[in-house]
């Protein structure tokens, strides 16, 4: 099932796309600071091109394209144009560490530069995210096959998990592209099964996490396995649903850290210039807000525009309401610690209790960027596997 309005945009162009990352490789490689903005402008052209003018013909392909492109240009922004990249940033793991790279040969930088732009974590940078924002990696001296057994497994693990989940979004008469909606839902039907299938929503999320994890571990496997990294580059994307007791911590410890650099080198420059005071509660909430504006244009934007070839989808409200539950819990945790009353609630209870509010607040708020996705076929447009259904019934492609 192809993307909606798609008669009227191009073929996505792969070379382009290809030429848009050889543009920010030169840029990044470029001494002169002049000629890097005069590449992120090229690039830049190119990335909202494809996202605005080109489709895949899938909904799927389309989403997350055109979030990795703007994800791509919001990078580029960031090490192009706010960030001198070759004073300010430093490898702090190997033989090139601490050095100066606007001094070393041309190859020597295009070298320097791959590794800036296949490290968005800061992985052996000087800007690298550190635990608990970060899950801890493998050991240097993991083997290669301990390494690659592990990485296999947590890979045949999320294989599992994805088919389980496949029942469930299967299930849900919301997930297809004619199906009804939880609106239209509870007109006719008790509460009790709207807010069933209002948590099933949850599946959504889900999916996406097995996917992006399954393709991480691959590409762990390749590297590693191929002799082109080391196994501390290859730590989780994702930390632990345990830890995911506020929003605050879903997003800023659980969920993938790959926008972590630019967001906060963006909102910490847009902060100085406007001059807030560093450290201030007002300027913490500044960035908390701003940063989840830049997510939610990343996928508005990028996403939902090259799904319907229009300002249309759900993300941007999906992603500006964030901020709000973080900074009202923030103020819950702050006044139930004033009062006292945390000290009589057992900690195992608090996170237990802290789990069931952040999953009903992204029960409330998924269905707002998914539905839309939803109305175009964006369900029956994945992965349609059963690996369960297929020993069991021969189903290996089951149906929405």
């Amino acid at each position: 099932m192809g993307a909606p309005a798609s008669i009227n945009r191009r073929e996505f162009s792969w070379n382009l796309y290809v030429l848009a990352q050889l543009i920010f490789l030169l840029g990044l490689t470029t001494k002169s600071k002049r000629f890097r903005t005069s590449y992120f402008f090229v690039l830049a052209g190119i990335a909202c091109y494809l996202t605005w003018f080109t489709t895949t013909g899938n909904a799927v392909h389309d989403y997350g394209i055109g979030t990795h492109l703007f994800t791509f240009l919001f990078s580029a922004f960031d090490l192009l144009i706010l960030t001198d990249a070759h004073c300010e940033l430093r490898i702090t793991e190997g033989s090139s560490r601490g050095k100066n790279i606007d001094e070393e040969p041309f190859w020597i930088r295009v070298r320097w530069a791959l590794k800036l732009q296949g490290s968005p974590r800061g992985l052996g940078w000087s800007f690298a995210a550190k635990e608990p924002y970060i899950a801890p990696a493998p050991q240097q001296e993991t083997s290669r096959c301990i390494f690659i057994m592990a990485k296999l497994r947590e890979i045949a693990l999320n294989i599992v998990l994805y088919d389980l989940a496949g029942f469930i979004n299967r299930a849900n008469p919301c997930f297809s592209q004619h199906g009804c909606r939880l609106s239209q839902m509870s007109m006719g039907e008790g509460r009790l099964p709207v807010l069933a299938w209002r948590y099933a929503f949850l599946g959504y999320g889900v999916a996406s996490y097995l996917t992006v994890s399954t393709l991480h571990y691959i590409y762990a496997v390749l590297s590693f396995g191929l002799g082109l990294s080391d196994p501390w580059q290859w730590p989780p994307l994702f930390g632990s649903f345990w830890d995911a007791f506020t929003v605050r911590r879903f997003w800023g410890r659980v969920w993938h850290q790959m926008m972590r650099r630019f967001l906060f080198s963006i909102t910490t420059k847009a902060a100085w210039k406007l001059g807030l005071p560093r450290g201030r509660r007002l300027t913490e909430v500044f960035q908390l807000f701003l940063a989840f504006f830049i997510s939610a244009m990343i996928h508005y934007a990028g996403g939902d525009y090259m799904i319907f070839g229009r300002w249309h989808g759900g993300s941007l409200i999906f992603f500006s309401l964030q901020p709000l539950a973080i900074v009202v819990e923030g103020a819950l945790i702050w006044l139930a610690h004033r009062v006292g009353i945390s000290q009589y609630i057992p900690s195992t209870l608090r996170r237990l209790v802290g789990l069931l509010w952040v999953a009903t607040w992204f029960a409330y708020t998924i269905p707002m960027m998914a539905e839309p996705q939803l109305d175009v076929g964006f369900f029956e447009c994945g992965l349609s596997f059963s690996l369960i259904l297929g020993i069991w019934k021969g189903e290996w492609s089951p149906k929405v």
